[in-house]
């Protein structure tokens, strides 16, 4: 099996970067069928673009042009299974996520020349909103420091979550407006529990004050798709601050989304909020 994944992979690579493996593998099986070299061309080059010259030696290297008939065809189709399992563990791949303040923009552009395209890191706000739209029966935002203009970005999905009969865990620091510095994320807590629609619900799970030491920000939908980094939901964590975060699938983020629960099931003093 190994000796046979070996053959296939760079095949299989080339056609996991198109947009349908199923229907370049289709379009080469067809000029294959032909037994027109100059229309096997036209489909390489149609299907793969600037990957066709590299296509000729993958099919080599695969042994497609060596068989016919059924033989070929069953090769193509498993260069095709593994083209969409490796398209699937890219999709799942963690992706860098960064907040850019204005003073390095300029750097972050001349950064991202350096790379191909689709490795680029995603900015911090995009990213958390994609997850948060992502979500269909669960959302956790975990943030010490709120700011409604910020929290307001939120207020569509977690609306659209809750009138579905999906649930919202919000973890921060005090959600009270006493203590200092507090009255953003008490303003935040309020705005987004304004958002719950029956029959799903918005909870909080918020901490007295800065001495319990929690300090991670995250967000996840569905416990499949999240982000967690460095970045508080505030102006200075999605604009001014450089901040480092990823976004996370599968079990990286069931696996924050589990310890972040464990920790706000934690029998300290805190605020449910409904």
């Amino acid at each position: 099996m190994d000796g046979l994944l070996d053959t296939l992979t760079p095949l299989a690579s080339l056609l996991s970067r198109t947009a349908s493996p199923s229907l370049a593998c289709a379009a080469l099986a067809t000029a294959l069928d032909s037994g027109q070299p100059a229309q096997l061309d036209e489909a390489l080059r149609h299907c793969l673009g600037a990957d066709a010259a590299a296509a000729r030696a993958a099919l080599d290297a695969a042994r497609i042009p060596e068989v016919t008939g059924a033989e070929q065809r069953t090769r193509l189709a498993q260069a095709e299974v593994l083209a969409l399992q490796i398209q699937r563990e890219q999709q799942l791949a963690p992706v860098l996520a960064m907040t850019v303040p204005d003073f390095l923009r300029q750097a972050w552009t001349e950064y991202l020349r350096e790379l191909p395209a689709a490795e680029w890191p995603r900015e911090t706000l995009p990213a958390m909103l994609d997850i948060a739209s992502m979500a269909c029966q669960e959302l956790l935002l975990a943030a010490p420091f709120l700011d409604p203009a910020y929290a307001r970005d939120l207020a569509g999905p977690v609306a659209r979550l809750t009138a579905r009969g999906g649930h919202v865990l919000l973890v921060t620091q005090e959600s009270h407006e006493h203590g200092p510095g507090r009255e953003p994320n008490a303003a935040s807590v309020r705005l987004l529990c304004g958002q719950a629609r029956g029959p799903g619900e918005v909870k909080v799970w918020s901490w007295p004050g800065p001495t319990l030491g929690v300090h991670f920000k995250a967000l996840v939908a569905d416990r499949e798709h999240g982000y967690l980094g460095s970045a508080n939901l505030t102006s200075y964590g999605v604009l001014h601050h450089a901040e480092a975060g990823v976004v996370l699938h599968g079990a990286l983020a069931r696996q924050v989304d589990g310890w972040i629960r464990r920790v706000a099931a934690h029998p300290v003093e805190q605020h449910h909020v409904t």
